[in-house]
Protein backbone atom coordinates (compact mmCIF):
# COMPACT_ATOMS: atom_id res chain seq x y z
CA UNK A 1 0.00 0.00 0.00
CA UNK A 2 1.55 3.09 -0.99
CA UNK A 3 1.67 6.04 1.47
CA UNK A 4 0.04 9.46 1.15
CA UNK A 5 0.77 12.30 -0.45
CA UNK A 6 -0.64 15.85 -1.19
CA UNK A 7 0.17 18.77 -4.12
CA UNK A 8 0.77 22.04 -2.12
CA UNK A 9 1.38 25.35 -3.50
CA UNK A 10 5.19 26.39 -4.08
CA UNK A 11 6.75 27.97 -0.67
CA UNK A 12 9.14 30.70 -0.53
CA UNK A 13 12.06 30.43 1.92
CA UNK A 14 9.98 32.53 4.17
CA UNK A 15 7.39 29.82 4.37
CA UNK A 16 4.67 31.99 2.55
CA UNK A 17 2.55 30.32 -0.34
CA UNK A 18 3.70 31.80 -3.46
CA UNK A 19 1.65 31.10 -6.77
CA UNK A 20 4.54 32.70 -9.21
CA UNK A 21 5.20 29.53 -11.91
CA UNK A 22 8.14 29.62 -13.58
CA UNK A 23 8.72 32.40 -16.66
CA UNK A 24 10.73 29.00 -18.55
CA UNK A 25 10.18 25.32 -18.61
CA UNK A 26 13.68 23.50 -17.31
CA UNK A 27 14.47 20.09 -15.42
CA UNK A 28 14.57 20.38 -11.50
CA UNK A 29 13.75 17.87 -9.12
CA UNK A 30 14.75 18.36 -5.55
CA UNK A 31 13.78 16.62 -2.15
CA UNK A 32 14.09 18.15 1.70
CA UNK A 33 14.89 17.53 4.37
CA UNK A 34 16.92 14.56 3.86
CA UNK A 35 16.99 12.81 6.27
CA UNK A 36 13.22 13.14 6.67
CA UNK A 37 11.07 12.02 9.66
CA UNK A 38 7.48 12.80 9.28
CA UNK A 39 6.90 13.66 6.02
CA UNK A 40 9.51 15.88 3.03
CA UNK A 41 8.96 17.77 0.19
CA UNK A 42 9.44 16.86 -3.62
CA UNK A 43 10.40 20.52 -5.59
CA UNK A 44 9.90 19.82 -9.14
CA UNK A 45 9.83 21.22 -12.67
CA UNK A 46 9.24 19.20 -16.45
CA UNK A 47 11.67 20.82 -19.48
CA UNK A 48 7.97 21.13 -20.65
CA UNK A 49 4.56 22.46 -20.19
CA UNK A 50 2.98 20.03 -22.04
CA UNK A 51 2.83 16.16 -21.66
CA UNK A 52 0.82 12.97 -21.82
CA UNK A 53 1.77 11.77 -18.04
CA UNK A 54 4.24 12.26 -15.31
CA UNK A 55 5.05 10.67 -12.23
CA UNK A 56 6.91 10.61 -8.81
CA UNK A 57 7.85 7.55 -7.24
CA UNK A 58 9.80 5.84 -4.58
CA UNK A 59 11.63 2.58 -4.60
CA UNK A 60 13.53 1.11 -1.14
CA UNK A 61 16.77 -0.66 -1.52
CA UNK A 62 15.61 -3.80 -3.28
CA UNK A 63 14.01 -1.72 -5.73
CA UNK A 64 10.68 -2.09 -5.38
CA UNK A 65 8.03 0.64 -5.82
CA UNK A 66 6.93 1.70 -2.07
CA UNK A 67 5.08 5.14 -3.02
CA UNK A 68 3.85 6.74 -6.34
CA UNK A 69 2.18 9.90 -7.25
CA UNK A 70 0.84 11.88 -10.42
CA UNK A 71 1.30 14.77 -11.54
CA UNK A 72 -0.64 16.97 -13.73
CA UNK A 73 1.28 20.52 -13.52
CA UNK A 74 5.03 20.83 -15.30
CA UNK A 75 6.03 22.72 -12.16
CA UNK A 76 4.97 22.28 -8.55
CA UNK A 77 5.65 20.66 -4.63
CA UNK A 78 4.62 17.42 -3.61
CA UNK A 79 4.32 17.26 0.29
CA UNK A 80 5.03 13.41 0.66
CA UNK A 81 3.99 12.18 4.54
CA UNK A 82 6.13 8.67 5.22
CA UNK A 83 3.65 7.12 7.92
CA UNK A 84 3.40 3.91 6.03
CA UNK A 85 7.10 4.21 4.44
CA UNK A 86 9.72 2.25 6.72
CA UNK A 87 13.02 3.69 7.73
CA UNK A 88 15.68 3.09 5.28
CA UNK A 89 17.41 4.55 2.19
CA UNK A 90 15.15 5.21 -0.79
CA UNK A 91 15.26 6.37 -4.43
CA UNK A 92 13.11 9.21 -5.80
CA UNK A 93 12.64 9.44 -9.45
CA UNK A 94 10.90 11.73 -11.73
CA UNK A 95 9.54 10.30 -14.96
CA UNK A 96 7.46 12.09 -17.44
CA UNK A 97 5.73 10.40 -21.18
CA UNK A 98 7.49 6.97 -19.74
CA UNK A 99 10.97 8.19 -19.44
CA UNK A 100 13.08 8.59 -16.60
CA UNK A 101 14.06 12.11 -16.01
CA UNK A 102 15.69 12.20 -12.51
CA UNK A 103 16.40 10.96 -9.39
CA UNK A 104 17.38 11.54 -5.69
CA UNK A 105 18.21 9.70 -3.08
CA UNK A 106 16.86 9.88 0.51
CA UNK A 107 17.30 8.62 4.05
CA UNK A 108 13.69 8.33 5.91
CA UNK A 109 12.94 8.09 9.30
CA UNK A 110 16.62 7.48 10.75
CA UNK A 111 15.88 8.04 14.44
CA UNK A 112 13.92 4.91 14.12
CA UNK A 113 17.40 2.89 12.79
CA UNK A 114 19.94 1.31 15.04
CA UNK A 115 23.28 2.31 14.57
CA UNK A 116 24.37 -0.09 11.74
CA UNK A 117 21.03 1.02 9.61
CA UNK A 118 22.09 4.31 10.17
CA UNK A 119 25.56 3.94 8.86
CA UNK A 120 24.58 1.47 6.04
CA UNK A 121 21.82 4.26 5.17
CA UNK A 122 24.28 7.31 4.83
CA UNK A 123 26.98 5.78 2.95
CA UNK A 124 24.21 4.34 0.41
CA UNK A 125 23.19 7.95 0.11
CA UNK A 126 26.55 9.05 -0.27
CA UNK A 127 27.40 6.23 -3.05
CA UNK A 128 24.29 7.37 -4.64
CA UNK A 129 25.01 11.47 -4.94
CA UNK A 130 28.27 10.07 -6.29
CA UNK A 131 26.54 7.87 -8.98
CA UNK A 132 24.41 10.84 -9.94
CA UNK A 133 26.98 13.05 -10.00
CA UNK A 134 29.24 11.05 -12.38
CA UNK A 135 25.99 9.93 -14.57
CA UNK A 136 24.76 13.72 -15.24
CA UNK A 137 23.35 14.09 -18.36
CA UNK A 138 23.42 16.57 -20.97
CA UNK A 139 21.05 15.51 -23.09
CA UNK A 140 17.53 14.04 -22.28
CA UNK A 141 15.18 12.55 -25.07
CA UNK A 142 11.69 11.72 -24.11
CA UNK A 143 9.28 9.83 -25.54
CA UNK A 144 11.25 7.03 -25.48
CA UNK A 145 10.42 4.31 -27.04
CA UNK A 146 9.06 6.91 -29.98
CA UNK A 147 7.35 7.37 -33.17
CA UNK A 148 6.61 10.40 -34.93
CA UNK A 149 8.22 12.75 -32.54
CA UNK A 150 10.79 13.27 -29.81
CA UNK A 151 11.71 15.87 -27.93
CA UNK A 152 15.32 16.66 -27.03
CA UNK A 153 16.25 18.77 -24.15
CA UNK A 154 19.80 20.07 -23.55
CA UNK A 155 21.27 21.24 -20.30
CA UNK A 156 24.49 22.23 -21.75
CA UNK A 157 25.22 26.32 -22.47
CA UNK A 158 27.63 27.62 -24.83
CA UNK A 159 27.74 30.54 -26.61
CA UNK A 160 27.39 28.72 -30.08
CA UNK A 161 24.58 27.02 -31.52
CA UNK A 162 24.79 23.28 -31.34
CA UNK A 163 23.90 20.27 -33.25
CA UNK A 164 21.69 17.03 -32.95
CA UNK A 165 22.57 14.08 -34.91
CA UNK A 166 20.66 10.94 -35.10
CA UNK A 167 22.93 8.54 -36.69
CA UNK A 168 21.56 4.35 -37.74
CA UNK A 169 23.41 1.41 -36.56
CA UNK A 170 25.99 1.51 -39.46
CA UNK A 171 26.95 4.92 -38.46
CA UNK A 172 24.57 7.01 -41.24
CA UNK A 173 23.48 10.81 -39.91
CA UNK A 174 20.03 10.76 -40.81
CA UNK A 175 18.59 13.73 -39.57
CA UNK A 176 20.79 16.63 -38.74
CA UNK A 177 19.18 20.15 -36.44
CA UNK A 178 20.85 22.57 -34.74
CA UNK A 179 20.56 23.30 -31.26
CA UNK A 180 20.12 27.04 -30.01
CA UNK A 181 22.18 27.79 -27.35
CA UNK A 182 19.29 30.03 -25.95
CA UNK A 183 16.83 27.49 -26.31
CA UNK A 184 16.75 23.81 -24.24
CA UNK A 185 14.27 22.43 -25.84
CA UNK A 186 14.01 21.05 -29.67
CA UNK A 187 11.36 19.00 -31.37
CA UNK A 188 12.44 16.48 -33.86
CA UNK A 189 10.05 14.89 -36.81
CA UNK A 190 10.92 11.25 -36.82
CA UNK A 191 8.29 9.68 -38.43
CA UNK A 192 10.82 8.69 -41.43
CA UNK A 193 12.64 6.64 -39.32
CA UNK A 194 12.16 2.63 -39.43
CA UNK A 195 11.51 0.76 -36.19
CA UNK A 196 15.25 0.52 -34.96
CA UNK A 197 17.45 1.82 -32.62
CA UNK A 198 19.79 4.83 -33.37
CA UNK A 199 22.26 6.85 -31.34
CA UNK A 200 21.74 10.84 -30.81
CA UNK A 201 24.90 12.76 -30.72
CA UNK A 202 25.01 16.48 -29.28
CA UNK A 203 28.07 17.64 -30.86
CA UNK A 204 29.60 21.74 -30.49
CA UNK A 205 32.67 22.48 -32.13
CA UNK A 206 33.40 19.32 -33.98
CA UNK A 207 33.51 17.17 -30.36
CA UNK A 208 30.67 14.83 -29.59
CA UNK A 209 29.64 15.84 -25.85
CA UNK A 210 26.88 13.46 -25.16
CA UNK A 211 25.01 10.23 -26.74
CA UNK A 212 21.43 8.78 -26.21
CA UNK A 213 19.87 5.92 -27.61
CA UNK A 214 16.77 6.40 -29.39
CA UNK A 215 14.19 3.35 -30.21
CA UNK A 216 11.98 4.20 -32.85
CA UNK A 217 8.88 1.83 -33.10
Amino acid sequence: EFGYGVVIPIIDSTGNKSVEQPLLPKLDFEVSPNPASEYFLVDYQLPVTKFQNAEFVMYNSDSRKVYSQPITKYWYQLLVETDNILPGFYVCKLFMDNTELAKRGIIIKPDLMTVDEKVKAEKQLSEFDEIIFESNKFLLIFPNPANDFVQLVCDYKSQTASNIEIVDAQGKILITEKFDAQNNILKINTSMLSNGIYSVNLINDGEILATEKLVIE
